[in-house]
């Protein structure tokens, strides 16, 4: 058996069609008609690969790879997304999110093997050499307690990657696996994305866990690149809040640029809903006017955020909220820098939860991240985003022209003001919406307050 894929597709004949082929290769196929039974399978059994359906009900492929990619069991195997768009920006927003590569329906199925044998190949060269890496670990911590009978040499390490990469047949892409980045000891990978990866790390001299992110070195000769992830630190260093995530350091490790940041135990807000379900009234009033305070003190930086949303909301070990990735930060003053990154007339954001004006490409300011926490709002009442589609312009337009999302359609034993805090924060015209941060977190404080007496 050359490996055990999982087919993650909600039509029959699709999985049915795709696990016969693959099976005629000497591949074990195991199917899935929906995300959720995805990532069930992917908890019990030892998957070498994921082809995996954009367009799904319920979960999309785009939600489960986020969810994927966050999990310490599964975030490395490799994924391949399926979708029947060329050209899409669920293509590049898939990429982005981390998968490995991509295929057009109808399915050319000798393309679809030549990608499948490729990641399956590179992941097994960085299995050996995170294997490799183990292996030096431990003669460097023998030779430490005296154990000299074991000793290798910068150029025998060199040598054995070579024969490695050699015998497997394929050069590994992107980050070389390390067990160090300057003095921060890497735990595991948290994450990885189409940018790079997020380690859990150590920091050895202060005695803490930190969060580490890595630029891929495909990316750090990128000037654009490299200027957009310096931005992202400076912007969060800018701001010295209990809800905004914490940034300790920024450097240079081996080629590649890497920002320290604080570590969020608990995960984000839109894996645990994913998960567990909507949190409730008073646990999503509170989270969300944590995020709002931080959001605040953001804005009386000059600072928009434009890509706020669950996932960009993290929990620390006591459930702390804390707003965390300014990569696309807007800057409200004089400071052109993020305009020079993102270029002008492009649609910058996640379409779920973007604001009118950001589709329009029309000027931002803080009403845009009022915007985009109300629709987080409405996914943690309910457990779903403000507006679906099977596409991207499907959703776009959905937050341009229907009707405000009502979460009492979907729980109706909410409170009638949360209908009202929802249809104000996420009203088309900016000037219908809370003017403030502050007078956004105060209606759901007032709300909350009451809901609690009664």
């Amino acid at each position: 058996m050359l490996g055990r894929i999982l087919v993650v597709d909600d039509e029959p004949m699709n999985r049915d069609m795709l696990s016969r082929r693959l099976t005629k290769r000497d591949y074990e196929a195991v199917t899935a008609a929906s995300a959720y039974e995805a990532l069930a399978i992917l908890e019990d059994q030892d998957i070498d690969l994921v082809i995996l359906d954009i367009m799904m009900p319920g979960m999309s492929g785009l939600e489960m790879l986020a969810v994927v990619r966050q999990s310490a069991s599964s975030s490395q195997i490799p994924i391949i997304m399926a979708t029947a768009k060329a050209d899409s920006e669920d293509v590049v927003e898939a990429l982005n999110r981390g998968a490995n590569d991509y295929v057009l329906k109808p399915l050319d199925m000798p393309v679809v093997f030549a990608r499948i044998e490729r990641a399956i190949r590179e992941r097994k060269t960085t299995v050996a050499l995170e294997r490799m890496n183990r292996d030096l670990l431990s003669n460097q911590n023998r030779s430490s307690l005296g154990d000299t009978t074991t000793h290798v040499s910068v150029d025998q390490t060199s040598q054995s990657k070579d024969r490695v990469e050699q015998k497997l047949g394929s050069r590994s892409s992107g980050l070389a696996p390390v067990q160090t980045i300057s003095k921060y000891e890497i735990r595991k990978t948290l994450g990885t994305g189409g940018s790079g990866k997020v380690y859990l790390a150590y920091d050895p001299l202060i005695e803490r866990e930190v969060a580490i992110k890595v630029l891929s070195k495909k990316f750090s000769d990128n000037n654009v690149w490299t200027q957009r992830f310096l931005l992202e630190a400076q912007a969060t260093g800018q701001i010295d809040h209990p809800n905004i995530i914490s940034v300790y350091d920024v450097n240079m490790h081996e080629g590649s640029l890497y920002i320290v940041m604080e570590y969020a135990e608990n995960g984000n807000l839109k894996t645990r809903t994913v998960q567990q379900g909507p949190p409730g009234l008073n646990e999503s009033c509170r989270c969300v006017i944590e995020a709002a305070r931080g959001l605040h003190a953001a804005h009386e930086n000059n600072l928009v955020h434009r890509d706020v949303k669950p996932d960009n909301l993290l929990l620390t070990v006591l459930d702390q909220v804390k707003v965390s990735d300014f990569g696309i930060v807007k800057f409200q003053t004089g400071d052109t820098r993020d305009l020079e990154l993102t270029g002008e007339g492009k649609r910058i954001g996640t379409p779920m939860y973007m604001s009118p004006e950001q589709i329009r490409l029309q000027e931002v300011d803080a009403r845009t991240d009022i915007y985009a926490l109300g629709a987080t709002f409405y996914f943690l009442l309910t457990g779903t985003p403000p507006y679906g589609g099977m596409t991207i312009d499907d959703v776009t337009a959905s937050h341009l022209k229907d009707p405000r999302p009502d979460p009492l359609r979907v729980n109706p034993e909410l409170p009638a003001a949360c209908t009202q805090i929802i249809a104000k924060s996420m009203a088309v015209d900016p000037d219908q919406r809370y003017q403030t941060m502050l007078s956004f977190l105060t209606a759901i404080e007032s709300m909350q307050g009451s809901s609690t007496s009664s």
